[in-house]
């Protein structure tokens, strides 16, 4: 009830006119409403994902919630990465130490 609220789209407003940027960090979109209302005051959304525990099917019903309720994914941020274990190579793909090759 408080997001919706005219007063925090005021603050948001004021926020804005201030700073060049508003970090929000909202709730898992799953777990709450909160983050959906939130993301109508962002400019951009980025979702954050835990590198090899957040299953695919999860972030594809994130995204499609996303797509349908009109809020833009600017992209994804993977979380926890172990960099000991795997190394960036090119654009899609990850090398593990053993070089097993791993699609992103």
């Amino acid at each position: 009830d408080t997001l919706l609220h005219s007063g925090f789209a005021t603050l948001m407003t004021n926020l804005q006119s201030h700073y060049d940027h508003v970090i929000i960090d909202a709730p898992p979109i799953l777990a709450s409403a909160d983050a959906s209302i939130l993301a109508r005051f962002a400019d951009h959304t980025l979702l954050m994902v835990r590198w090899a525990k957040t299953p695919v099917d999860i972030l594809a019903g994130c995204l499609q919630i996303c797509a349908d309720r009109g809020i833009t994914v600017t992209g994804t941020v993977l979380t926890r990465v172990d960099t000991r274990r795997y190394r960036y190579r090119s654009p899609h793909r990850w090398h593990a130490a053993d070089e097993t090759v791993m699609p992103i």
